[in-house]
């Protein structure tokens, strides 16, 4: 299989599976939660992030991080705190309640996949889990050894 088919079918296949998972997690839950202000606590849940830096990492402007933490602000699931020795620098974080909700989250997150990975053998689950491994692989940072064959 070429490279550029395989893309496409991978493309294919991780949004049908993360618009699957992201189905199964609203049928758990009571009220809607954007999926991008998930990926956003799941980030902050790790360390906390620069306005600029969340921007970077999600691959979207400034204003548009900017409206989403605005969101979350007013959730009272993050804070957002001005670096104290460069004033334009603001830094990222979650409150308590925004580390419960990610909590909670997650857990729906992991309860819908698992249904997900009921659909399968236990074969199907054992090469699922022996791929797990490239999947990590390819999303390491960009290097030198970029174009593979």
């Amino acid at each position: 299989m070429d490279r550029e088919r395989l893309a496409q079918q991978l493309i294919e296949a991780t949004h049908l599976f993360l618009r699957n998972l992201w189905v199964e997690v609203r049928a758990d839950m009571a009220e809607g939660f954007p999926f991008p202000y998930y990926r956003l606590i799941g980030m902050l849940a790790k360390h906390p992030w620069t306005l600029k830096d969340l921007a970077n990492a999600q691959r979207v402007s400034a204003p548009t991080i900017s409206r989403a933490v605005r969101v979350l602000e007013e959730r009272k699931l993050v804070v957002c705190e001005r670096d104290r020795s460069d004033r334009r620098r603001v830094w990222i974080r979650l409150t308590a309640k925004g580390r419960a909700e990610y909590r909670r989250l997650q857990a729906h997150a992991v309860m819908g996949a698992g249904r997900l990975l009921a659909r399968l053998t236990p074969g199907e689950r054992k090469k699922l889990q022996e791929v797990l491994p490239l999947l990590y692989k390819m999303s390491e940072p960009r290097g030198a050894k970029d174009e593979r064959d």
